[in-house]
């Protein structure tokens, strides 16, 4: 629904982009960032309807932020997506990866490096932060 996009235009990022395949989430990520963007005007926003497998990531991307939304092979493809993303275009590029059930198609890559990692009482980690680095580790 875009919480995350208008939390970036509230916090005056230069744009943010929301990708899904969900028309309902689409929609009401639109609404509610067109709200935000009349208070916010500095922020552009870009809203796609796509799969985000075969979503190529802009290169002006620097910040990514998943809450768990899909599969192991979806996260992948999107993370070697990226990887390209930033060949393509060198830049420093963040992951913020929440409920990070499927980490290991992050960590397995060699080019993410953890640069932070939060547990709860129980023990286990509700987030990662990850930063794209040009060496494998």
């Amino acid at each position: 629904n875009g919480k995350i996009l208008v939390s970036g235009i509230y916090k005056g990022f230069k744009k943010v982009y929301g990708v899904d395949l969900d028309s309902t989430g689409l929609k009401a990520a639109k609404e509610n960032c067109a709200k935000a963007a009349n208070s916010f005007t500095s922020t552009t926003y870009e809203i796609i309807k796509a799969d985000a497998a075969k979503y190529n990531i802009p290169s002006d991307v620097n910040v990514i932020f998943l809450y768990n939304p899909f599969g192991y092979t979806t996260l992948k493809q999107v993370i070697e997506n990226t990887e390209a993303s930033y060949r393509a275009s060198t830049r420093e590029i963040y992951l913020l990866y929440y409920s990070p059930e499927f980490s290991k198609a992050v960590e397995q890559s060699g080019m993410w490096q953890c640069i932070h990692q939060h547990k709860i009482k129980s023990g286990r980690t509700d987030f990662k932060i990850y930063k794209l680095t040009d060496k494998k580790e």
